[in-house]
């Protein structure tokens, strides 16, 4: 029998999965009857940016909210002491159950979110396969290590910082709207691309040293400095801690090119 916590958090994501689909057929509904011009695949696609961007505009907001505005003074302290670069205090941000109440109540929603995400998989975008294939790993490893991490109420500091990087996420969806109804390199795609940019820049790419400073000191596999957590959490939370930063580091790389590339066109070869 599973404990009435656990149970809760399942339930959750399976009402947030049940959400996302009901928004999903009310979008596509709606763009069936006004986007007519679309194709059929971009209307789908259409339906399911309409879900991420709803999702990313909850989820980051609230998420920065508990980080900085919340007022909790074990938070409070544990975000300027990551800050700061504090290896002594870097173990408590994993296991010292900081901000565990408020990544609790806020992952079992995206957790529903990406479950969801995946059974649409046919409707998304089209992309890079290698693009695709990474982001299917990141859906996958975070349905399996954010409730577990979650409900041993641990890595509340991590959790909530990866649910407030979504901040830029409506950014990178709605460029991909202008994209269909204006044109790949319109002036609306150029602008879009750039406010993407910024809030990537500015909401991810700006803290990746201080979250992967705090995933390597908390030395999440050591039993002396977190004796109550079993083996298999602790080896886990070694593994996947800085994953998400890392990612967000090749995402840094992969959109400064992307600026190259708009800033410096290469010249159009002659006939």
């Amino acid at each position: 029998m599973l404990e009435p916590a656990t149970q809760q958090y399942w339930r959750t994501v399976a009402l947030a999965f049940l959400a996302c689909e009901a928004l999903y057929h009310a979008s596509h509904f709606c763009i069936n009857k006004t986007a007519t011009s679309l194709k059929a695949t971009d209307r789908a696609t259409l339906a399911l940016k309409v879900v991420n961007i709803v999702h990313a505009a909850i989820s980051g907001p609230v998420a920065f909210y508990f980080l900085f505005l919340d007022g909790d003074p074990d938070v409070d302290h544990a975000v300027q002491r990551a800050i700061a670069l504090d290896s002594a205090f870097a173990p408590q941000l994993f296991s010292a159950h900081i901000a565990a109440d408020q990544a609790l109540s806020l992952t079992c929603f995206t957790v529903g979110f990406m479950c969801w995400d995946l059974y649409r998989i046919q409707t998304w975008a089209k992309s890079g396969h290698g693009e695709k294939k990474l982001l299917i790993v990141h859906h996958v490893l975070s349905i399996l290590v954010w409730p577990l991490a979650s409900l041993y109420r641990v890595a509340g500091p991590f959790l909530l910082h990866y649910e407030y990087t979504e901040l830029s996420s409506p950014f990178l969806q709605l460029r991909w709207v202008t994209q269909l109804f204006f044109g790949r390199g319109s002036r609306a795609d150029k602008i879009m691309s750039m406010l993407f940019a910024l809030s990537f820049f500015v909401v991810r790419s700006t803290n990746v040293h201080v979250v992967l400073h705090a995933a390597y000191f908390s030395r999440q596999y050591s039993l002396a400095l977190h004796p109550e957590l079993p083996l298999h959490v602790r080896l886990i939370g070694a593994v996947t801690a800085g994953l998400p930063a890392l990612l967000n580091l090749f995402w840094t790389l992969q959109i400064l090119k992307m600026g190259k590339k708009m800033l410096f066109p290469k010249p159009k070869k002659t006939k």
